[in-house]
């Protein structure tokens, strides 16, 4: 495919004329503008005035516009077709075509293709680019009864919109506004660049603590129920990595969770020192799509995670260190009485020993012993587990005193491995 448009890089030479020029918008009164530097005319100056009655098209083209050299055969014909209701004017204001270079480039032109211009040309006027501002070539500037009807690109260019036109009818022309502060080596919509993005089809952002956004996340859904959105503001890549990979992460606990050798983000593996970690471990993500279930969501979050921080979590069975609870004929559990001695920083009213089981794999202590339940009861009375400051010999004189019997093996089990590449 050719290139559609071409981009002016232009330094104005006149910048204390473009300054006095008002810059024209649709609808706007074009002023009685002398064009200058004309050839192929009978005089080198064409005044709009002279010009009255007619459909002017301005055709802002450059040499090395691709698209503006292969739409001159087209404005030549339709300025033939038309005759005197038109008049087609080729403009060209950048400095580096001058006329020794506009003149052999039309000669190499026609030498190659037989193709001569016969439309006239201005060269050199730059106060035209002020009064029809444009960033990208080719630029058409439509003027109709001394007013600008339209600024488009080439493909409006047709013979049944100038018919149209000529006709009086209301014709919907797609505009060609260049955002002319436009920035291509800064990101799109980046503060302001390009626009607001308000009209973001797809869109997902990463990025790292942000101070004064508080902490949050949720969903946005459409009125089908599907989702359109889905954001993360300050959360540690621990809780992003459970977002993102719930199903794995509902079946692990916390010690169930290994993070290989070969991942280089700051990221905290045991999460003991939150406070010290929160600003380099913690993340902001926002994701915005056309309406899609959760799980093809949940894809776009991970994949966005794979692309920008190179993690990847999958379940995976391996040999790792458990404590296996195991049952004790001595004891009732379903009438385990609770040692009230000790006051706890957390009671569960009445619990099975699965829960109770669980409430230990996520204690601090039990972060590198996985805890297995192997006892047979049910119910049992509330339990009052120790603080999170208490320590593994702790917790194991704790469960002894609550006459549970348990031993130390290796297990093979399923884990959740979070690695890098």
């Amino acid at each position: 495919m050719k290139l559609i448009y071409c981009l002016m890089i232009l330094l104005w030479p006149f910048a204390s004329i473009a300054q006095t020029i008002k810059p024209l918008n649709i609808g706007d009164t074009v002023p009685d503008i002398k064009i200058t530097n004309v050839y192929n005319y009978p005089s080198s100056t064409i005044r709009l005035s002279d010009l009255k009655g007619k459909l002017v098209i301005l055709d802002f083209w450059s040499t090395w516009c691709g698209s503006c050299i292969e739409a001159i055969p087209k404005m030549e014909k339709l300025q033939k077709e038309f005759g005197d209701k038109i008049k087609i004017i080729l403009v060209n204001v950048f400095p580096h075509d001058d006329i020794n270079k506009v003149q052999l480039f039309f000669a190499k032109r026609k030498a190659r293709t037989g193709l001569d211009v016969e439309m006239p040309y201005s060269l050199l006027q730059s106060s035209l680019a002020t009064y029809f501002p444009f960033r990208f070539v080719p630029h058409y500037v439509w003027i109709q009864n001394g007013k600008v009807l339209a600024t488009t690109s080439q493909f409006e260019i047709s013979k049944q919109n100038i018919l149209a036109v000529l006709d009086g009818e209301n014709i919907d022309l797609h505009i060609k506004a260049d955002n002319i502060g436009f920035d291509r080596n800064k990101p799109l919509f980046m503060n302001g660049n390009g626009g607001d993005g308000n009209q973001f089809i797809f869109r997902s952002i990463l990025t790292g603590y942000k101070e004064g956004l508080g902490g949050s996340t949720g969903i946005q859904t459409d009125s089908s129920g599907k989702m359109i959105r889905l954001y993360v503001i300050n959360y540690s890549l621990n809780s992003i990595l459970r977002i993102a990979y719930p199903k794995i992460f509902n079946e692990c606990a916390a010690n169930q969770v290994i993070v290989g050798n070969n991942v280089t983000v700051p990221f905290l593996k045991k999460e003991t020192n939150a406070v010290q970690s929160r600003y380099t471990n913690s993340y902001c993500y926002d994701i915005s799509t056309p309406s899609v279930s959760i799980n093809e969501m949940l894809q776009y979050f991970r994949e966005d995670i794979y692309r920008s921080l190179h993690l990847k979590v999958t379940s995976q069975k391996r040999l790792v260190k458990c404590l296996i609870l195991l049952n004790n004929s001595k004891i009732n559990y379903q009438k385990l009485i609770t040692n009230e001695g000790n006051s706890p920083l957390k009671t569960d009213p009445l619990q099975t020993v699965s829960s109770f089981t669980k409430e230990l794999n996520e204690h601090a202590a039990f972060r590198d012993l996985h805890v297995i339940n192997e006892i047979s009861a049910g119910k049992m009375t509330s339990v009052n587990v120790p603080g999170a400051a208490a320590g593994l010999n702790e917790m194991k004189a704790f469960l002894r005193m609550q006459g549970f019997n348990f031993r130390e093996e290796n297990r093979l089990i399923d884990v959740a491995v979070i690695n890098g590449n």
